[in-house]
């Protein structure tokens, strides 16, 4: 994305909790933020808040920033507050399942706030994927679709070769580590694996490395990061890769067979029957079952490569210069829109600078902001008025109201209308 705005002649900044100095040489200036400002008791860090809205409102002011562009996690709070005050356009992009959702279960009212946050605090959502977009659909009906995307370039495709080497592609933090830790006991009793690496690195490096040693997976190597994985992969001598998400692409473009690995294991590789299939999940598993043992896919890849390496027709469909441009006309078309519920936001947390009961916010939200459709948010405000941490009622709730919304949207009288709604 950074890259693509470059040749418009953008210049980039970046506000973050942590930076990979590799990236150092795609911004003009980084402005570093403080720590997560949510306790364990569900309450919040309200002076940490004001600290990292102000680092990003006097960074926009400094560097004469017009547009902010918004990802997870933490940084969407001081973000959405650093926008409405510079009065800034803002938006956000949803990357994967927990994008909106990776505030624990025993924080009720924290979720609740984020909800608030990211159902009313941007002028612009971007969905990286189409079920990524019906899946937050409750959040807007009017979700772009900014794929993940691959650079302008010829695919690098060599002569298969089964050698029996595979590679994974991961960054190497909680969630996507529980995975490849899976996926490794599968590896390990997989006859036609002679060896693994591990091209990755993140805050849980060293328990895969831990778990590697503790359990003898004599196949496995953590090789750590790489700054150029698309060239590594394609020289080395790998069977094939696997990834999950973004990553895939990658992989995809060094020229070898790719394999989707995810929360329910190997879901199989990509081939030409099922590429936009697992392109509208943003590579992922969502909503696929283990379709084989890996040893029966690896068995067929061997039987007809072909089927698994693509041509760069094959591929347009994913290319950058199409997708990035797209996504460019949309955010230099966006203007900043007054948010009441941000608005309200500021005002609380400047006036009592060291609240923390999140209970207290609501409660002024509740007399300043009109919100007697929002279903979901009444929905939330009944759980927490009720102590309960149980979310599934709230999540049947959820899953009714996404049905109906699929139902208007996806109906002939919204595709006609969508011009007018514009």
């Amino acid at each position: 994305e950074i890259r693509f705005l470059k040749t418009t002649s953008s210049r980039t900044f970046l506000a973050c909790h942590q930076l990979n100095q590799a990236f150092n040489d795609l911004f003009d200036d980084v402005v570093l933020l403080d720590d997560t400002y949510i306790n364990n008791d569900d309450s919040i860090k309200t002076e940490t808040i004001l600290k990292n809205r102000d680092l990003i409102h006097d960074f926009c002011k400094t560097q004469s920033i017009d547009f902010i562009d918004c990802h997870p996690f933490f940084c969407i709070l001081p973000a959405t507050l650093a926008a409405q005050k510079s009065e800034l356009p803002i938006s956000f992009t949803i990357h994967g399942s927990s994008s909106g959702n990776f505030i624990g279960e025993d924080r009720i009212k924290t979720k609740l706030l984020f909800y608030l946050v990211l159902r009313y605090g941007f002028d612009a959502l971007f969905a990286v994927s189409e079920n990524l977009r019906d899946q937050y659909s409750f959040l807007s009906a009017n979700i772009n679709v900014a794929r993940n995307a691959l650079p302008s370039r010829a695919i690098n495709t060599k002569q298969f070769s089964p050698t029996g080497r595979f590679v994974i592609a991961s960054r190497l933090d909680y969630p996507k580590t529980k995975i490849i830790i899976n996926f490794l006991k599968t590896i390990q009793h997989t006859s036609e694996v002679s060896s693994i690496d591990i091209i990755g690195d993140g805050d849980s490096r060293k328990k895969l490395t831990a778990f590697i040693a503790k359990n003898k997976l004599s196949k496995c190597h953590v090789i750590g990061w790489h700054d150029n994985l698309i060239s590594k992969i394609s020289n080395e001598d790998y069977e094939a890769g696997f990834g999950l998400g973004r990553v895939a692409l990658d992989i995809i473009n060094s020229g070898k067979p790719t394999g989707i690995v995810g929360n329910n294991g190997f879901v199989g590789f990509l081939n030409k029957d099922n590429l936009e299939s697992f392109a509208k999940t943003n590579f992922t598993s969502w909503g696929k079952k283990e379709t084989e043992p890996l040893s029966s896919s690896i068995k067929k890849l061997r039987e007809n490569p072909k089927k698994y390496l693509f041509t760069q027709d094959e591929l347009a469909f994913l290319d950058s210069e199409t997708n990035w441009q797209s996504y460019f006309q949309t955010i230099k078309n966006c203007v900043f829109n007054q948010k009441q519920v941000i608005s309200i936001l500021n005002n609380i947390l400047e006036n009592e600078p060291n609240i923390t009961n999140i209970d207290k916010i609501t409660s002024e939200l509740d007399k300043n902001f009109e919100n007697r459709y929002d279903i979901i948010y009444h929905s939330y405000k009944n759980l927490v008025a009720n102590e309960q941490r149980d979310i599934t009622k709230l999540e049947l709730e959820l899953h009714s109201v996404k049905t109906e919304l699929k139902k208007i949207t996806s109906s002939k009288f919204w595709k006609t209308t969508k011009p007018i709604r514009d």
